[in-house]
């Protein structure tokens, strides 16, 4: 059964996640993927893929509560925006907290809320965001930590910053 395998999938992402380990998300776009909390995790992300991707990482997370326990203030404005978008949405925050202690040489965090599919459920099992860093650029990457999806669909093009002050910009790339 696909649902017992997806569970399978999910429950093995999660327990490599818990170890600190790092995990591929294959979606149209595959990201490697670590606890965003755990520096050590994230260490072993930036090695592997070389420190130039540092700043291209997003913070993947399932639920407004979620997103408040890392992000202090959240402006009215970002929540009528992810409310109604029918994708994920990259919205950018100057402000940050409860984060690996890499993310504090980062002038910004880009987050992304995913609230629905196969990632939502890995995230609400593992309880904690992800740090998830495409490999696009890449060439193709294979691994036994890895969890197929088609379910995430992000358009990195188009993305929102948000302020301390409340005041936002809209960037394209």
């Amino acid at each position: 059964c696909i649902r017992d395998r997806q569970n399978t999938s999910i429950a093995q992402a999660v327990n490599l996640l818990r170890e600190g380990n790092n995990i591929l998300l294959n979606s149209h776009e595959p990201y490697l993927c670590c606890d965003a909390t755990q520096s050590e995790a994230i260490s072993r992300l930036m090695t592997l893929l070389g420190e130039s991707q540092h700043l291209d990482s997003l913070l993947f997370t399932s639920s407004f509560a979620m997103l408040e326990g890392y992000i202090p203030e959240i402006p009215e404005a970002a929540y009528q925006i992810i409310k109604v978008s029918e994708t994920p949405v990259n919205v950018e925050f100057s402000v940050h907290r409860n984060l690996a202690h890499q993310f504090n040489e980062t002038p910004t965090v880009k987050t992304v809320l995913i609230q629905n599919g196969i990632v939502q459920q890995l995230i609400n099992r593992f309880r904690k965001p992800l740090i998830a860093i495409s490999t696009k650029h890449l060439g193709p990457l294979s691994s036994d930590k890895s969890i197929e999806t088609n379910a995430l669909e992000i358009d990195p093009s188009s993305r929102i910053l948000f302020y301390s002050d409340q005041s936002f910009k809209i960037v394209r790339d």
